[in-house]
């Protein structure tokens, strides 16, 4: 009895772990999410005029913001057509 109760235990634990985990992580990206969006919707008003011009000097500046907000290698303009 207790030789299967063994494997049984490890088992329930590995499910009980994963289960765990996945709540875990969906819990985070949705905080950060939730906390990150008015960030980005802000930088968002602040690019769309200068990217209305399609002129680099005035849309460079607002890039190089948003860049260094998030940490990221590279800042892009992309339309809503995705181009």
């Amino acid at each position: 009895m207790l030789a299967a109760s063994i494997p049984l235990a490890l088992a329930l634990g590995f499910l009980v772990a994963t289960a765990s985990r996945r709540a875990t992580e969906r819990i985070m990206t949705r905080e950060a999410a939730r906390r990150i969006l008015p960030q980005v919707q802000d930088a968002a008003h602040r690019i769309a005029p200068a990217a209305a011009t399609q002129r680099e000097d005035l849309l460079l500046p607002s890039l190089q913001s948003v860049q260094s907000f998030s940490g990221a290698a590279y800042a892009a303009v992309v339309s809503p057509d995705g181009l």
